[in-house]
C-alpha cells in the first residue's frame, strides 16, 4: 500500500507500508517531524518557539501513534555510523572472544549472545546479539576493537545534548515546566544514570530455524523514550491503535523516537508506550543479510522516584533503578 507521509507541512515521502495483520482500517500517514533547530549542527541553543513547535508535533504523534520519525539529524547520523562500524567489527569475532565482555546484570553493560534475552516465548529463538553501554569509561572491548570506545563515547556526548533538547520539547508540548523531564535525566552517560546505548546485530537467518524464530519479540521499552537508528534491511514493525502491525520502513536520513513505559506512566497514559518487534523478512534475499541497529534507551536517573508529571494518575512509589533491574532480570535466560 502506497502512503504519502507528510513532514508536517514541509515535504512528502512516498513509502510503502506492509500490513501484517488483516484489517480494513485506513492508514493515511505516519508521523515525520523535522527537528529544525534541535539538530546538533545548529550550534546555538534552539529558541523556545522552535522547541514548542517540535514538542507540539511530537505530542500529536505520541498520542496518535506512540512514535515518530525524526528528520534533520545531520552529522549525528555520521557519528552513529562510526559506532556501528566498530560494533560490526566486534560482532564478527568468535563468540568466545565476545563472551569475555559478557553483560553484568548489576552493571548493565556488556555483551549478550543470541537467545540470551527473550521477550516472546511463542518463539524458540530470538536471533539477535547486543552490546550495551551505560557510561563513559565503562565496559569496552578495547583489546578487540580499540576504536569502539572513543566512537561510542563521542556518540554518548552528542546524544546527551540531543536528548535534553527533545525532552525539553516534549515538556513544552505537554504544557508543563520546560525542564520537568530533562531534570530527571541529568546523569546520562554516567554511573548515576541508566540510559543505555545498545548496538544490535541480527545475523543471517539459518534455514532450519525459520519456522521457530524471530529477530526480536514484541515488547514495549521500559524507559522514557527510545531512539532507533536502523539500517536499510528493515524488519521493524510497530503496533498501531487500530490493532494492526505495520512496517516501520527505513526512511533515509531519519531515526525513530518511541514512547516508553516510563513516559506512559508519567503522562497518565496520555502517551502510550509503543509495542514493537523485529521480524524476519519475507524476502529470501534479506533473510541471508545481517541487520544492524543502534538504539538509545533514555531512562531517568537511578535514584529518581517514579511519579506523574502530567495528569492525575497514582503511581506506587519505586525508584527507577528498582523498576529497571526487575524488568531486565525477567527477560534474561542466565
Amino acid at each position: 500500500m502506497k502512503l504519502k507521509v507528510p513532514i508536517y507541512g514541509r515535504l512528502l515521502f512516498n513509502i510503502t507500508i506492509s500490513r501484517t495483520m488483516s484489517g480494513d482500517q485506513n492508514i493515511n500517514q505516519l508521523p515525520v517531524v523535522d527537528i529544525g533547530q534541535l539538530g546538533l549542527d545548529h550550534k546555538s541553543e534552539p529558541t523556545d518557539e522552535e522547541l514548542l513547535r517540535v514538542g507540539k508535533e511530537l505530542s500529536e504523534a505520541f498520542q496518535d501513534f506512540g512514535f515518530a520519525y525524526l528528520k534533520g539529524l545531520g552529522s549525528l547520523l555520521d557519528q552513529v555510523d562510526r559506532v556501528e562500524k566498530t560494533g560490526s567489527t566486534f560482532f564478527a569475532f568468535p563468540r568466545g572472544d565476545k563472551e569475555r565482555y559478557h553483560l553484568d546484570v548489576d552493571k548493565k553493560e556488556g555483551y549478550m549472545a543470541i537467545d540470551e534475552q527473550r521477550l516472546d516465548y511463542e518463539y524458540s529463538h530470538e536471533l539477535h546479539e547486543s552490546y550495551d553501554i551505560i557510561r563513559k569509561g565503562g565496559v569496552f572491548p578495547n583489546d578487540l576493537v580499540p576504536d569502539f570506545k572513543p566512537a561510542a563515547e563521542n556518540l554518548l556526548d552528542a546524544l546527551k545534548i540531543f536528548t535534553e533538547r527533545i525532552l525539553t520539547a516534549i515538556a513544552l508540548g505537554l504544557e508543563i515546566d520546560k525542564n520537568a523531564i530533562a531534570n530527571i535525566h541529568k546523569h546520562i552517560a554516567s554511573e548515576k544514570g541508566l540510559t543505555n546505548l545498545r548496538l544490535l546485530h541480527y545475523p543471517p537467518v539459518p534455514q532450519h530455524l525459520l519456522q521457530k524464530s524471530t529477530r526480536f519479540g514484541a515488547h514495549t521499552d521500559w524507559g522514557t523514550i527510545t531512539f532507533i537508528f536502523q539500517d536499510e534491511v528493515g524488519g521493524l514493525e510497530v503496533f498501531l491503535r487500530d490493532g494492526t502491525w505495520v512496517s516501520a520502513v527505513p526512511i533515509p536520513e531519519t531515526a525513530l523516537v518511541l514512547v516508553g513505559d516510563m513516559l506512559e506512566l508519567q503522562t497518565s497514559n496520555k502517551f502510550r508506550a509503543l509495542k514493537h518487534r523485529v521480524v524476519i523478512p519475507a524476502e529470501d534475499s534479506l533473510k541471508i543479510r545481517s541487520r544492524r541497529s543502534t538504539t538509545f534507551f533514555v531512562m531517568p536517573d537511578k535514584q529518581v522516584q517514579v511519579k506523574t508529571l502530567w495528569g492525575s494518575a497514582e503511581i506506587e512509589p519505586v525508584s527507577v533503578e528498582e523498576l529497571f533491574s526487575k524488568k531486565l532480570k525477567g527477560t534474561l535466560k542466565y
